[in-house]
């Protein structure tokens, strides 16, 4: 989704996200 440079911070954010729109699924 983000295409940044981040890398582990954009990773960590990334997966909490994901893990919400899971569980809403």
């Amino acid at each position: 989704m983000a295409a940044r440079g981040g890398g582990r911070e954009e990773k960590s954010r990334n997966t909490r996200m994901l893990a919400r729109v899971f569980a809403q699924i």
